[in-house]
């Protein structure tokens, strides 16, 4: 599995970007804002694949990929990290359109972040068979403010820059018990990560999952970040080799093996572009999840 940020396109097309603007990733082409941007003329003419270290590479050109093409490699057994970027809650109806014009993503394989409380309302209003998540900062986000916000909002968990020092054993256990999943993020860290699973985590976000799961046997529940703009490249190739037919596990391995610091068998880089997030039972699954869709991270659902 993996996860995605989105926005809503200026002529109501939902597509995949990390950035809130469109320069940096497009190698300075287009100095705009996505929700600002036009899909038909504009977006879907960029090469992200074409910038920085991709240059000249198999990946160039390589546009932005559609939702619908990201729903395309969802599957049972893991999960498709859909995070709905900004505070404008007009993208869940194109979102639920896409979600409703296809059979593939569905709420056992797909579920939603967001940061903005009103989209995780909406999104919860009308696709109430979707998880989601409210990702927030540690700042302020006390046991209350948590599981009032979790309430009012109705979203099924709270996703939390981890602070080892205020998430303690018994605030992660008052969260659960109120009948909420509880992630964290950005740890890399071997001693932290084992820290957090140890007080009870349902996930952990991290920039380096093979070196935390080679450091502590597998035994986690992890997310890898990668560089914005990675994962633009990543993404929007494995939609192509799907939307060409590509079914097998090695074909979805190779349009991201040769990417630095993607593949699970390299540390990725510190930004969040990239969640790749897949719920296996244990660490012996984690190299068949990798060869299935040359996924950059695994998600572990064991806990220390």
């Amino acid at each position: 599995g993996f996860e995605c940020d989105v926005y809503l396109s200026a002529d109501g097309r939902v597509f995949t970007f990390h950035d809130g603007n469109l320069k940096r990733t497009s190698g300075g082409k287009l100095d705009k804002p996505c929700t600002e941007a036009v899909w038909e003329t504009e977006i879907s003419t960029l090469n992200v694949g074409g910038w920085g270290r991709w240059k000249g590479s198999r990946f160039d050109p390589t546009r932005p990929a559609l939702l619908e093409e990201v729903c395309a490699l969802a599957r049972n057994g893991r999960w498709i990290y859909c995070e709905v970027k900004g505070k404008d809650t007009h993208v869940v109806s194109a979102i639920r359109k896409v979600l409703e014009s296809q059979s593939v993503a569905t709420p056992e394989n797909f579920l939603f972040i967001a940061f903005s409380q009103d989209v995780c309302i909406e999104l919860k209003r009308q696709l109430p068979s979707y998880k989601v998540y409210w990702l927030t900062g540690s700042k302020g986000a006390t046991e209350k403010v948590i599981i009032d916000t979790l309430r009012r909002i109705g979203a099924d968990g709270v996703d939390i820059a981890y602070n080892s020092d205020l998430h303690t054993k018994h605030f992660i256990r008052r969260i659960q018990e109120a009948g909420y999943s509880f992630h964290v993020w950005t740890i890399d860290d071997p001693a932290k990560a084992a820290e957090a699973f140890s007080r009870g985590v349902d996930t952990v976000t991290t920039n380096r999952a093979k070196y935390i799961l080679d450091a502590l046997g597998g035994k986690l529940g992890l997310f890898c970040i990668a560089e914005g703009g990675q994962a633009e490249v990543a993404l929007a190739a494995l939609a192509k080799a799907h939307a060409g037919g590509a079914h097998h596990a090695a074909v979805f391995q190779q349009p991201v093996e040769e990417l630095p610091a993607l593949h699970v068998a390299g540390a990725a880089q510190p930004d969040v572009g990239a969640v790749l997030a897949a719920a296996v039972p244990h660490a012996a699954l984690v190299q068949s999840v990798r060869d299935d869709l040359g996924i950059l991270a695994v998600v572990v659902q064991i806990l220390l």
